[in-house]
Order: structure tokens, then C-alpha cells, then sequence
């Protein structure tokens, strides 16, 4: 019975009814003698279905061979060229909508300075099945210490406009966001979203998408999220110190060279006093005469420790970086005759653990002494001088 129901249409116009369904499941339409119009004709199959499916139902249509469509010009009947069968889609039911999310943030910077606004949340959501106006969003979040949030901001920007906000409640992780304005998603269309705060108290966070939750227009049924999804994972700090590499030569030359070149940025803070700087280093067919630490382009007086493996600046004459960046740059002088096999290699070394006084970098703010261990951006590219061919 189901399938006669079935109707055909061709560029909106029904045609006919279902005649017969036969024992073999082949389905006839009487459709009498309608005109084809020049050129390409579409056709579609409309089923209106009720309790006679059920969820997870799988349907499929086709043309089995071209004998099934019936054609005449001028009273001659004949059969139409192409590939048979001509299979049509999979078509499965479901009793409702369904969304789905996907996340659009990349962090390649996890620290956040404290008191300062940032995005912490980048994302698509995809409607199936139905249209669905969507009424709110719970967001929820991990910390590691109870912090209180119950005066910070949180909103969900779309097409750079707030369309939602969320007010924290002191002792509890849920950030539930209810839309202003009728947040309608159309069947198979997706919408990004992206989650902004105010400030946070210091510590780390992870964000998670929890719930979605809309009513869809043709089942009338509430619409969920399908599965949880991970935002972000941050880490909200006062202050903190960024390396980035600077101009790495290639070329090694008998004489000086410049083995290592990065910039340092004080992020959060006027300034930062580095105290330590240590490069793993690496070398063949080279010998090294003496080793220079060059700041903004000007020798700063340090004594460097040279050894088989290791170059080491115990800085007893700190190295100030400032929020528009302090060039560093480590200098090698060689000397010898040089083959196609030498090289001079080195890379910065970091931490892998916290602060302790055998710390590869060392940095501070005032009386508050830390290390690189976390910090973004690191390790940096390495730096590996070669005998160029002229």
C-alpha cells in the first residue's frame, strides 16, 4: 500500500497515478501520451509516507533496462539510449532531525593573557534532515581550580553579530546560551558559530559544545546535538615570554657566522629579564674558534659555554625583551679548511619539565622566575650551515 502513494513529477507537474505494483515490486505508472519538452527533462519521485515506514527504512528506485520506458514520435514507438539499470539514491527514514557540529579553531598559541577578551570557540553546525529552529546551546567547561566566573562574559557571535549570551553561575560549569532572535537552520545547511570571553581568572580550561537543542519543523520533535564536541584547550597566564625564529642563514663560510637568529617577545607585560639561553649544537669538518651572543645588532657582553655538544649563555647581564620584540643572534667563528662534508648545526633547546635551576632558558618578571616549559611556538626550526656550490 505504501507504494502507491508514490506520485511522479516531471518539472513540477504530476503525472498520473501508480497503476499497479506487482509481486515482483515493479511499479507502474499510466501516465497517457505527455508531451517531452526539447531538451533535457527532469523527473522526480515523491513518496508521502505514515506509519507504514519505519525508522532506519530503506528505499531505492530504478530503471532495470530500457524496455521499462515506453516512448513514441509520430506514432512510432521506440526505446531510449543509456546505461541500465539507472539506479536512483539510497533513501533512509528517520523520525526526526539531527545536528551535528565540527570545529573550525585551530589554537596554535594556547596562552591567553588575563583580563584580556579572546575567541575561545570556532564552529559549524549542520542540520539534517529537517529544518530546525534551534533555541539554545550549552557550552560547558573543565578547569584546574574552582574559578569564579559569575562576573565574566560570554557570548556567541554569528557573521560577527552577538546572537547569544551566557551568564555564568558561581559553582557551576555549564554556560547555556538562549538565541535572542529565532536561529532557523535549513534542511542540509550548516552555520558557523564562534565563541568569544571577556577575561578569566588565571588557570588552565577546556571548552566543550555539549548540547544543542531545536525543534524541527516537520516532525515537531526536539532536535539534539549528536555527539559532544571539543572546543579549545587554553591557558590564561599574566604574562609570558614568545620565541620566534628570525632569518636562519644556509651558507657556511670560514670566518664568522651566523648560526642562530630569533626574535623574542614580551607578551603581557613591559618587559621580561632572560637570564639563561641554551643551544644543542652539532658540527663536522668544522673547527670552532670563538662564539658571540649579538643583541639588536650589537654584541652583548656574556660569557658563552662551548661544548662537544652544547653552546651555553649564563647571562649574568640579562637580555631585555620588550613587547615589540629583542632580536638575538648567536655568531660562530671557524676556522680550517673546509669539504662538501662540513657542517655547523644548532637548535634551541627547551624544557620539558618546570623551572629548576638546570633549566635550558630561564626568564623572569620581577621576583617570578620560570623556564620554557609550555610555553607556544617551540621548539623552533633549527638552524644547519652547509658548503654552498657556487
Amino acid at each position: 500500500e505504501l507504494l502507491y502513494d508514490l506520485k511522479l513529477y516531471h518539472h513540477g507537474v504530476q503525472l498520473g497515478n501508480v497503476e499497479e505494483v506487482d509481486e515482483y515490486g515493479n511499479i507502474y505508472f499510466a501516465i497517457g501520451e505527455y508531451p517531452l519538452l526539447a531538451g533535457q527533462n527532469e523527473f522526480s519521485l515523491v513518496l508521502s509516507v505514515d506509519d507504514s515506514i519505519a525508522q532506519d527504512d530503506i528505499l531505492q528506485f530504478s530503471i532495470e533496462e530500457a524496455s521499462d520506458i515506453v516512448l513514441s514520435y509520430n506514432t512510432h514507438p521506440y526505446t531510449p539510449d543509456g546505461e541500465y539499470p539507472v539506479l536512483g539514491g539510497l533513501v533512509s527514514f528517520t523520525d526526526t532531525g539531527s545536528v551535528n557540529a565540527y570545529n573550525t579553531l585551530n589554537l596554535s598559541n594556547p596562552y591567553i593573557i588575563a583580563d584580556k577578551a579572546y575567541r575561545i570557540g570556532s564552529f559549524y553546525l549542520r542540520n539534517n534532515y529537517e529544518t530546525v529552529d534551534l533555541k539554545n546551546v550549552i557550552i560547558t567547561y573543565q578547569a584546574d581550580h574552582q574559578p569564579d566566573l559569575s562576573e565574566q562574559v560570554f557570548v556567541l557571535l554569528r557573521d560577527d553579530k552577538i546572537i547569544a549570551q551566557a551568564d555564568p553561575v558561581e559553582g557551576s560549569n555549564i554556560l547555556e546560551f538562549e538565541f535572542v532572535k529565532s536561529l532557523v537552520v535549513k534542511a542540509g545547511n550548516r552555520i558557523k558559530l564562534q565563541l568569544y570571553m571577556s577575561a578569566l581568572p588565571e588557570g588552565e580550561y577546556s571548552f566543550f559544545l555539549d548540547s544543542v537543542i531545536g525543534k524541527g519543523y516537520v516532525s515537531g520533535q526536539d532536535i539534539e546535538l549528536v555527539d559532544q564536541l571539543f572546543l579549545s584547550e587554553i591557558r590564561v597566564v599574566p604574562y609570558y615570554l614568545e620565541f620566534r625564529n628570525g632569518n636562519l642563514d644556509v651558507a657556511l663560510v670560514d670566518g664568522w657566522n651566523k648560526l642562530y637568529d630569533m626574535n623574542l617577545y614580551a607578551k603581557g607585560v613591559e618587559e621580561i629579564k632572560v637570564t639563561k639561553l641554551s643551544w644543542d649544537l652539532n658540527y663536522a669538518k668544522v673547527d670552532i674558534v670563538k662564539a658571540e651572543l649579538w643583541v639588536d645588532k650589537k654584541l652583548h657582553s656574556t660569557d658563552l659555554t662551548i661544548t662537544e655538544d652544547k653552546i651555553v649563555a649564563d647571562l649574568e647581564q640579562s637580555v631585555l625583551v620588550d613587547i615589540d620584540g629583542t632580536n638575538v643572534q648567536l655568531l660562530i667563528k671557524t676556522f680550517g679548511s673546509f669539504n662538501a662534508f662540513s657542517t655547523l648545526g644548532a637548535y634551541l633547546l627547551t624544557d620539558t619539565e618546570e623551572y629548576s635551576e638546570d633549566s635550558n632558558i630561564i626568564w623572569s618578571v620581577e621576583d617570578d622566575i620560570n623556564n620554557s616549559y609550555l610555553l607556544p611556538y617551540l621548539p623552533l626550526e633549527p638552524s644547519i650551515l652547509t658548503i654552498q656550490e657556487d
